[in-house]
């Protein structure tokens, strides 16, 4: 990864809301409306009716 790029860590590309993706690969996972992030060795995301979601970053796999 460099500095001032951006990448796609979690959810997947062409803005698709759903829920979808649980033990599965985090960048092929659908969110619904993800709104905040915290960081505790998990990412969290706080997802609009889905609750909190987290990636695992070691595995990169999502799970509620």
């Amino acid at each position: 990864m460099l500095p001032n790029d951006i990448y796609t860590i979690a959810g997947a590309a062409g803005g698709t809301a759903g829920f979808s993706g649980d033990g599965g690969a985090a960048t092929s996972a659908l969110l619904n409306n993800p709104g905040q992030v915290t960081w505790t060795g998990d990412l969290h995301i706080a997802d609009t009716n889905n609750l909190d979601r987290h990636l695992d970053p070691h595995r990169g796999l999502v799970q509620k």
